[in-house]
């Protein structure tokens, strides 16, 4: 009480220019909070679409044949040549990006080596990009097996041979400001071949975010007020936005080429495999006692699950999907989840058991969306779990909602792994140990799925005991 009659006494005695004073530093150091913030939230929005594009295009390389370009000799290969041009559609499909190329492991750590680079066979005029007339040392392209110092590039020394990943910092040199991303080629048999790197220019970015997040800027919310300060708070709203859409048109572009190149070389493939094995009839397929179709045909089929978990997360992502609901009783979902998942359960010898209460709850949902989200957890559960382990599938009331639980009993995940789970592309530290062929997508989907019914889907993990997925639906 005494301290409250000492501070008006204060404010009377010191007058209307000492509250002014505390409003506008009040004023200016919000003003600086939403200036960093926001220029963290554009940041990150940048990294995300490195992360998205360089693991779209990476989906476009087979690791094997890449393993046949070993230097300058295989540069004349109808092989590199089609690498290389890959590499280039990637580049025009994306104005930001200004270098594409794949890099493998040598046998030092801190060095790798080039497998192909997008201006690898380009000519001396397209290489004079300052335009002086000569193909200056730093304009030249990078050639198979030239080789590439990494001990100041922590992304490339694990991270990107793992996930999609990118480098923490820009880096800046004649051709401007840059940031760099990374995905890992796979090949046939899940294992990683290569690295495949996009370095994105970020002048745009940086121009933006100067433009909007000026010193001048800020200067006018500390002597305009509160009504300049809501102003800009619009403006810089209204700036991340287009720079959030601009992002995402650039991602689609990509996504929509990327499924067009695989969509068209997989039919192809089909057709030409039944017709193979149909006209084997001195034992074609048989090469060193292995059925090479029956292999063909494997690869065939992971790269199909690749194309259409591709094609679902691009259509959940933007709503594209039709939810058909109806009412239909959970359990019944839940059991043809379970019957379509039994396959593998048995393989790998793992119970599973189901908790439902009460047994005839019905729920307003689209059966088949709603079923893949939890055959997707089932699936996990199991993938993630060592043989001859328990899976809990369970369903209860939840405060004016069902809440559908998959618990597993294996490694669990990490928090770092926890908290990205449910990101694009996203995979555990371990993940390629467990499934080698996974795509970073199932989780993904589900949570966009289970949102757009109108639900929340989250996770609790421990590592080295186990995890549980849950999600809510509205009843």
């Amino acid at each position: 009480m005494l301290f409250s009659r000492s501070l008006r006494r204060f404010a009377r005695s010191a007058g209307t220019p000492v509250l002014a004073a505390a409003v506008l530093i009040v004023i200016a150091g919000l003003g600086v909070l939403f200036h960093v913030h926001g220029q963290r939230v554009m940041e990150e929005q940048l990294k995300d679409q490195l992360r998205t594009t360089a693991a779209v295009a990476a989906l476009q390389f087979n690791g094997a044949p890449l393993e046949r370009i070993r230097g300058p000799r295989d540069m004349n290969s109808p092989l590199f040549r089609d690498i290389v041009a890959r590499l280039r559609a990637i580049r025009e499909q994306v104005p930001t990006i200004r270098f594409v190329y794949i890099l493998r492991r040598t046998t030092d750590p801190l060095t790798l080596e080039f497998v192909a680079d997008a201006d690898a066979l380009a000519t001396p005029k397209e290489m004079d990009v300052n335009g002086n007339g000569v193909v200056d040392p730093d304009e030249e392209g990078s050639y198979p097996g030239d080789t590439y110092d990494i001990s100041e590039v922590a992304a490339l020394q694990s991270a990107a041979f793992r996930e999609p990943t990118v480098d923490e910092d820009f880096t800046t040199d004649q051709w401007g400001t840059l940031m760099s991303g990374y995905a890992p080629v796979i090949g046939a048999d899940g294992a990683v071949i290569a690295t495949l790197g996009i370095d994105m220019t970020a002048d745009a970015y940086l121009a933006l975010a100067q433009r909007v997040f000026s010193p001048v800027s800020l200067g006018l919310v500390v002597a305009a007020g509160a009504f300049v300060s809501m102003f800009l708070l619009l403006s810089m709203r209204q700036r991340r936005e287009e720079f959030r859409r601009q992002i995402e048109r650039e991602r689609n572009s990509l996504i929509d080429l990327a499924l067009h190149q695989i969509g068209a070389p997989l039919t192809g493939l089909r057709w030409w495999l039944e017709i193979l094995r149909e006209r084997d009839k001195e034992g074609l397929c048989v090469v060193d006692g292995k059925n090479i179709c029956n292999e063909m045909s494997d690869s065939v089929h992971r790269m199909a699950q690749i194309f259409q978990a591709m094609q679902e997360a691009n259509r959940v992502q933007h709503i594209e999907v039709e939810y058909r609901a109806e009412d239909v009783t959970l359990r019944d979902v839940i059991m043809r989840a379970v019957a379509d998942t039994e396959p593998e359960l048995r393989a790998r010898e793992q119970m599973l058991t189901l908790e439902i209460d009460p047994a005839g709850i019905v729920v307003h949902i689209d059966p088949k969306l709603i079923g893949g989200v939890v055959r997707e957890l089932i699936d996990n559960a199991s993938t993630y779990s060592p043989a001859k382990s328990r899976i809990v599938v369970r369903a209860k009331h939840h405060i004016g909602a069902v809440q559908i639980e998959v618990e597993d009993f294996g490694y669990g995940m990490n928090e770092q792994d926890r908290q990205r789970a449910f990101e694009k592309f996203a995979r555990g530290a371990d993940a390629s140990k467990h499934k080698p062929a996974g795509n970073g997508l199932g989780l993904f989907v589900a949570k966009n799925i289970v949102e757009y019914a109108g639900g929340q889907i989250w996770i609790k993990s421990t590592e080295g005991k186990g995890t549980t997925v849950a999600f809510t639906l509205q009843v």
